[in-house]
Formats: structure tokens, sequence, C-alpha cells
């Protein structure tokens, strides 16, 4: 066989060579005749291609047929494609109605405020001295609304006719002081409701008699503070008797220190004026200067501060009262008690004036209360169940020999300046519908207890 000849055999196995073409105008590629001729392996057939005729272009005048409606039938009112739209408005609308609802409140009671706030002299410094003292009930002067007549008293006043005939010198307040007197508000130092019966039904409620049994030691607690009276009684005196007292600062040395924050303070004698007065023998300053000659004849030096420190703004009182007791204690560091004395106000739903008294050995006399004042409002008066166990003392020797004579302590969040010593004390005697002569008697037997108290007895 000739070497330039094909095989045939291997031709006739594998078939056909395939047909190779050549580029136009190209003749066969030239090959080399030592060469040995490669035979490719076949190539697999090309997938067929979808030959499918593509959807001829729609006119422009022609509508597609997806948007073609399928029935020309309305809507229902129901139909998932109107409920939505609506559901989707009322989700925008509701929140923001309510929220201009709530700017168009806001506002209106802003501009009430703005309208009925007072920006005077006096309510500013009611607010700033009220943060400073211990809140402003600190700073608010217990005074009647409007003047009632005598013939309003209740009969326990009004059956005193030696006491109602005398003659009395109840000057008026001056201008200045009148425009500062605020209406008597339901929180003030000066105001402690009648039993809530009697608050209840208006009624003047009887006498209390003589010989009733007197009262568990309580409080009209008007703070989140629960003292156990109990536990208040045990603790130990926070200031010593009085023999200790003399040997740290001598015989002579004042330990008692007697105002009244509310000096203008009268009874029912001046009745026909608001119940006030300048005049130091018909006000309470008659009480302390009782109290202060009381303490002098068992030889305790007390010093009685005259001064008035509700006049002429009412507001300030115990902002001026705090300086004096400052400064008397810088000049006699001995002292060692504190009283502020006052006289409640007290009046029923109709306008009535109540007036608190009892029976006392025979003597008729207005009931006290002790006001102890706490650190609740912010005031710096962490020692104030000091002063509570000094009330509690006190209460507890007054009841058991006259046990109608005591109104429940009264336990407040205000300090009302009591931080300034550890025997501090407000002393509420009577009401205004009492007469100065239920009081008086009322301050005598309060100094025999305290005289006690001081020496250290019982």
């Amino acid at each position: 066989m000739n070497g330039n000849e094909p095989d045939t055999e291997a031709l006739i196995t594998e078939g056909p060579a395939p047909v190779r073409t050549c580029p136009p105008d190209q003749g066969e590629p030239e090959r080399d005749e030592a060469e040995p001729t490669e035979i490719p392996a076949p190539m697999p057939a090309p997938p067929e291609e979808d030959v499918t005729p593509p959807d001829p272009p729609l006119r422009e005048d022609e509508p597609d047929a997806d948007d073609t409606p399928v029935s020309e039938a309305p809507v229902p009112a129901d139909h998932p494609q109107t409920v939505r739209p609506v559901l989707a408005w009322f989700r925008l609308a509701v929140p923001w109605t309510l929220s201009g609802i709530v700017v168009l409140v806001f506002a209106a009671s802003a501009l009430a405020f703005l309208r009925s706030a007072d920006y005077s002299r006096e309510a500013l410094g009611t607010a700033a001295v009220g943060y400073l003292f211990g809140g402003r009930g600190c700073v608010t002067v217990s005074h009647p609304s409007a003047p009632l007549l005598t013939g309003m008293l209740p009969p326990r006043s009004r059956d005193m006719p030696a006491a109602q005939d005398k003659e009395t010198d109840c000057p008026h307040p001056a201008a200045s002081e009148t425009d500062t007197v605020l209406p008597e508000p339901e929180e003030s130092p000066e105001t402690v409701n009648p039993d809530e019966s009697a608050e209840e039904t208006g009624d003047i409620p009887p006498e209390i008699p003589e010989d009733a049994p007197p009262r568990p030691l309580r409080f009209t607690n008007e703070t989140g503070y629960d003292p156990d009276p109990e536990e208040i009684l045990a603790l130990p005196r926070a200031v010593p008797p009085l023999d200790e007292l003399r040997a740290e600062w001598g015989p002579d040395a004042p330990l008692v220190l007697i105002l009244h924050t509310h000096g203008t303070e009268a009874f029912a004698e001046c009745a026909d004026n608001d119940w006030r007065s300048r005049d130091p023998a018909l006000s309470v300053m008659a009480l302390g200067e009782r109290l202060a000659e009381r303490l002098r004849e068992a030889e305790i030096p007390a010093i009685h501060l005259t001064s008035l420190y509700d006049v002429p703004d009412f507001n300030m009182a115990y902002y001026n009262a705090a300086l004096a007791i400052r400064e008397a204690l810088t000049l006699a560091p001995s002292i060692s008690y504190i009283l502020d004395i006052h006289r409640d106000s007290v009046t029923f739903p109709d306008g009535t004036v109540y007036a608190p008294v009892t029976d006392a050995d025979g003597v008729r006399s207005a009931q006290l209360m002790f006001v102890v004042g706490t650190d609740e409002a912010g005031a710096d008066h962490p020692g104030w169940r000091d002063n509570l166990a000094l009330a509690l003392r006190l209460q507890t020797a007054l009841s058991d020999r006259y046990p109608t004579l005591m109104r429940d302590v009264n336990l407040r969040s205000a300090s009302f300046n009591e931080q300034y010593a550890k025997g501090s004390l407000l002393i509420e005697a009577g009401a205004a519908g009492c007469t100065l002569d239920e009081a008086l008697a009322s301050v005598d037997l309060l100094a025999d207890a305290l005289i006690g108290e001081i020496r250290g007895e019982g």
C-alpha cells in the first residue's frame, strides 16, 4: 500500500471525514504531506431553538388584552379595592386629628393659666420663700375669706356677755395690709377642719363634757410618714433638763424664745375686723406675754418677740420670722425652746366660725393643738422627731389632767421654722371664734405642763 493513500478500512470504520470549507477567494490550505492527518471527533448537535414567532407589536390605538375590563358591573362598597383606601385614610387622619385636639387643649390651658397667673411681688415671693422654707404652705396666711357678723358666731362664743360687752380697740388694717390678704387655703398652716361629722352636716358639735375619757394619742397626719406614738415617746429627751442647761449656760441665760409668725391674729372681740388686730393686748401677743411671765416666775428665762412679721406682707411672715429666729439664736445661743403661738381659724361650710372650747377645772378654756413640721416638703429638718416627741410628752401631760383640752397633734409636711431648735413647737391656742379670756386660760394650763417639761419632771 502506498504511504500516500488513505487507509480504507479506517475510513469505513471511523466514517467519512468532515467537509472543510474555505473562506471565499482562498484555496485549500497547504498541508504538510509529512504530517499525519488528524480526524476530529464528531461535534454534538446544537440544541433546537424556539422558533415561535414573537407577538406582533400593538398599535397605539389598540388596547391591551390584559387591560380590557372583563365586566362593566360596578364595584361593591365592601370590596377590598374600596375598603383598603378608606382604612389607609383613617390611619393617617385619626392620629393627626387627635394630635390637633391635644395641641388645642394644651394651648387653651396655657392661655387660661397665663391670664390667671399672678406675677405680683407677693406671688413670686411666696413661691421663692416657700421653696426655701419647706413649701408654699410655710408662707401662706390663714385669713377668713370674708368678714362675718358677730351674730353668726356659735352659741358658745355668743353666751359670754362680759367678753362681748367690754370695750375693744381693733383698728382696721392699713391699705397695704388689706391688699396682701389671701383667702383661707385648704392646706394652710392655720387651717385644720373640725371633726368629719360636723364638716359633713354643718352642725356645731356639742361641748365636750369635763369628765370625758382622755383621747388616745394620735395624729392628724398630713404627711407620707407613719410614726408610731409609743415609739416616739420612748425616744430620749433631745433637750437636757433645766439644771443641766443652767450649768452649761448660767442661771440668767435665756432658754425659751416665744414669737408669733402671725402676730395680728385676734379673737372674737375683733370679729368685725376679720378677727385681726395690731393691738398686742387683743391679739395672740397677749398669749405670748402671759406664757413668758409664767416662765419667768418659775425662774426660766424667756424672750418674747413682739414684732409683727405678717405686716405689711402676710406672704412673707414665715420668712421674716425665720430671720428673727436666726438673729435671736446668734445673740443667745442658749435658747433651747422656740414656741410660735397662733390661734386657729376653723369655719363651717356655711361660714360659721367655730370656737373649740372645753371646761378645765370649771374654767372655760380654748382647746390647744400642737402643729409639728417635718422635712417632707424639702426643708433641712432631720430632727423633726425630736419636736414630735416634745409635743407628745406635753400632750400626754395635759390630757392626763384635762382629758378634753387637747386636739390631735397635727403632723405636717412643711417645717414651720421648727428646724432651728430641738424644742420647737407651733401652738394653736383656740380659734377665731374663741374669746381672748378662753385662750389665756388655756395658756395658763400649757404653762404648767411646759414648766414641768423644761425641769425634766415626769
